[in-house]
């Protein structure tokens, strides 16, 4: 068990270890440099392309459904005012509306 959870943790810090030991590369007109604004912009970028890709497409979902109109269903005893308010509540949470 202390080597499931000290093992790998170690392989993570040889490998840091490693890198940190190399030296720095030949700068060419193909190397990102990591200290200007581009490579920000290029995070930045990333982030927001893989927000609205995992969220946009539930939020368009989201109004389409609103739009549906739930089916009537005939009642078949009379229920309070109170009871049909608390239903319609639950309803709606459950629809993820509110």
């Amino acid at each position: 068990m202390i080597a499931g959870r000290y093992l790998p943790m170690i392989f993570v810090v040889t490998l840091a270890a490693s890198l940190a030991a190399q030296r720095a590369g030949v700068v060419n007109a193909g190397t990102l440099r990591t200290h200007t604004p581009m490579l920000v912009g290029l995070m930045i970028g990333a982030a927001l392309i893989t927000v609205g890709l995992e969220y946009f497409p539930a939020l368009a979902l989201g109004t389409a459904r609103r739009g549906r109109r739930r089916p009537r269903v005939a009642r078949t005893h009379h229920r309070s005012r109170r009871a049909q308010t608390t239903i319609a509540a639950a309803i709606l949470i459950v629809d993820g509306v509110v």
